[in-house]
């Protein structure tokens, strides 16, 4: 006795559904992780949020030297070199908030940011120092010359 079975509409949803996974994990093999080196994390007055650079990162020394002193950073403020690391910076009127940099296809860095949906007087920041390696641009943007 044999039996045979015709391919019906279940074989071709379950086909589909695999050849989208491959997609989706082709897509997540294209980028990766950054792990942090080293995070820092406050608060500060909402008047002070202004002086963090407008693009998310710091180009040198010493304008991450100033924004440490007029944050009140507490502890030394570290020395980058930032010709092999990068300095992220993120603020939120939130309690929290943190960020995930991804690192995409053509060294494209997403920076991915979570924050809670509550309002406080004050903000919250993050400084978090990642390797420039393969990084080429910050969600989209060329990086600055130092």
């Amino acid at each position: 006795m044999r039996i045979s079975v015709k391919p019906g509409p279940w074989l071709r949803l379950l086909l589909a559904g695999v050849m989208i996974c491959a997609l989706a994990y082709s897509a997540l093999a294209e980028s990766r992780a950054v792990k942090p080196l080293q995070e820092w994390r406050g608060r500060i007055d909402n008047a002070s949020v202004g002086l963090a650079p407008a693009r998310g990162y710091f180009a040198n020394q010493g304008e991450l030297d100033r924004l440490w002193a007029a944050w009140r950073i507490p502890g030394p403020c570290p020395k980058v070199d930032f010709k092999t690391q990068l300095m992220l910076v993120r603020t939120c009127n939130c309690s929290q908030i943190s960020v995930a940099p991804l690192l995409k296809e053509k060294g494209n860095l997403q920076v991915q940011v979570t924050i809670t949906k509550d309002l406080r007087e004050d903000t919250g920041y993050i400084l978090v120092l990642i390797p420039r390696q393969g990084i080429r641009s910050i969600d989209g943007k060329p990086l600055e010359a130092d």
